[in-house]
C-alpha cells in the first residue's frame, strides 16, 4: 500500500511499507525503514534516515543530515543543514549534495560508475581505485570507477567528500 502523510509539529516514522511513500514534515526529522517502493521523504526542521531499503530515493532538508544504510535504488539526496553518509548496496544513479557538512559515500568493490565530484570547503579523496579524465585537483575528481557506468554526482560547499568500499 502507498503513504501519504504530513505534520508541521514533529517527526515522521515509516516502516515496512511496499508501496510509494511520500511524506513531509516541517517540525522535525524523518525515520524510514524497510521500504520496497520508491520514497520521496523531505522536511524543514530535522535530519533524515533511510535504513534497508529497495527503490528510488527523494531526499531533501534542510534543518539536519542524511543517512542513508543499505540502499539498492536511485538516489537523490541534499540537505542546507548537514553531512550526507551513503551506504548504497549498488549504483542506480546518485545525486547527493549538501552545503553545510562533508559527504561519505560508500559502494560495492564491484561499483561501476561515471564519476563527479567537487568541494569548494575540503578535499575530495577515494578508496575505490578511480581512472581520472582531465586535470587531477584535491577539490575536483572527474572519472569514471569499474569503466564507467551510471552516473555519480557529489557537491558540497562546506567539507570534504570520501568514497569508500562499503
Amino acid at each position: 500500500a502507498s503513504v501519504n502523510g504530513s505534520t508541521s509539529g514533529g517527526g515522521i516514522r515509516v516502516q515496512n511499507v511496499a508501496g510509494t511513500v511520500d511524506v513531509h514534515t516541517s517540525g522535525g526529522g524523518i525515520q524510514a525503514a524497510r521500504l520496497k517502493g520508491p520514497a520521496d521523504l523531505s522536511t524543514s526542521g530535522g535530519s533524515i534516515g533511510v535504513t534497508d531499503s529497495s527503490g528510488d530515493l527523494y531526499l531533501r532538508t534542510s534543518g539536519g543530515g542524511i543517512n542513508i544504510q543499505n540502499d539498492d535504488g536511485k538516489v537523490d539526496a541534499h540537505t542546507s543543514g548537514g553531512s550526507i553518509r551513503a551506504e548504497l548496496r549498488s549504483n542506480d544513479g546518485i545525486d547527493l549534495g549538501t552545503s553545510g557538512g562533508g559527504i561519505t559515500l560508500l559502494l560495492p568493490q564491484s561499483t561501476r560508475a561515471s564519476i563527479d565530484a567537487s568541494t569548494s570547503g575540503g578535499s575530495v579523496s577515494s578508496d575505490l581505485p578511480v581512472s581520472t579524465i582531465g586535470t587531477v585537483s584535491g577539490d575536483h575528481l572527474h572519472g569514471s570507477i569499474g569503466g564507467g557506468g551510471p552516473s555519480i554526482s557529489l557537491h558540497t560547499s562546506g567539507g570534504s567528500i570520501h568514497i569508500e568500499p562499503g
